[in-house]
């Protein structure tokens, strides 16, 4: 008897159960997602709305707060008239100038639900995470790359970083995941795949938890690997190419639950399916070829089961997240 693998599920219960699990868990999280000093944690989620939040941010400098509303496009019905998906485009998240004097305008935006803007600046913030916060480390920094750089590349880069985050402390660059699993539990892909992107050992420093003993340590962190499961799970429904090639990586290690190489084979599929670009097809061809090596008939045969159940919900939310 085939057995389904435990991200794999039916288009009719993906949809049902989704939205009463985002609801739940962004009730729960509400109070500390509206915090400044809360780092949410991302709740089990799986979304398959075909309705993706988009918002205009033409001046972060001084927006038209009272005039500002989020345009929606709805991916659904291009799906259903032409059978294509819809390539998404992520958000240019650069800025210019210093990023204290955009902070306002992207907390104020981000802080009343514009996942854009959280987006925006929750990668800013997370650009000036390893960038020295005084003039005594950037010196020590400075140092360092004179000594290990031939070039003065590394040291103009250290410089014009230091001068675009000044004025920036870092309990507000630690802000970055906050930012981040706001608009994740919105259902922004983008955001979602940056949540994936966390490594578990610095989410826990980051967290305040580095210093819990080994069993509390440990449960703590394997839970934050489950919540960026389910994150990476929520993103490939809507086509995110990078957070199926997450996905695909983290269960071949078969670290994260059983039937790890079969479940990669699946995610596998789904990328030849998806990708559009010959380097990564010829990737994950070559992937699946040296897998058959190792899984049994009946084994592939669920995979490609699994992965066209999976291609269905992707197909049914319309969008596409290229690499």
């Amino acid at each position: 008897m085939r057995r389904p693998l435990h991200f794999f599920n039916s288009r009719t219960i993906a949809i049902l159960f989704s939205v009463v699990i985002f609801v739940a868990a962004l009730m729960l999280l509400y109070s500390n997602i509206t915090s400044d000093n809360a780092l949410p944690e991302v709740g089990n989620i799986q979304l398959s709305t075909a309705v993706t939040p988009k918002t205009k941010l033409e001046n972060v400098e001084n927006p038209p707060s009272a005039q500002y509303q989020p345009t929606i496009e709805k991916t659904t019905a291009t799906l259903s008239q032409n059978g294509q998906l819809v390539i998404m485009q992520r958000p240019e998240w650069t800025l210019d100038g210093q990023l204290q004097q955009h902070l306002p305008a992207l907390k104020k935006l981000a802080d009343s639900g514009d996942v854009k803007a959280a987006y925006i600046l929750a990668m800013n913030l997370r650009f000036c995470v390893a960038v020295p916060v005084t003039e005594d480390e950037l010196q020590q920094s400075l140092q360092q790359a004179h000594q290990y750089q031939d070039d003065g590349a590394a040291v103009a880069e250290l410089t014009e970083r230091y001068g675009f985050c000044a004025g920036v402390d870092v309990q507000q660059r630690q802000q970055f995941y906050h930012y981040f699993a706001a608009a994740a539990l919105q259902g922004y892909v983008p955001a979602q795949e940056m949540i994936g992107l966390v490594i578990p050992e610095f989410y826990m420093k980051l967290t305040g938890n580095a210093g819990l003993d080994r069993d509390a340590y440990v449960k703590k962190r394997d839970a934050f690997i489950q919540q960026q499961l389910a994150v990476l799970e929520s993103a490939s429904q809507h086509g995110s190419m990078n957070a199926l090639m997450q996905l695909s990586q983290m269960h071949h290690s078969q670290k994260y639950g059983e039937n790890g190489r079969m479940q990669a084979y699946a995610i596998n599929q789904l990328i030849l399916e998806l990708a559009q670009d010959n380097d990564v097809h010829s990737k994950y061809a070559w992937f699946q070829q040296r897998a058959q090596t190792e899984l049994t008939p009946e084994e592939i045969d669920n995979a490609l089961e699994m992965s066209q159940q999976w291609l269905d919900i992707i197909k049914a939310n319309g969008t596409l997240y290229l690499q």
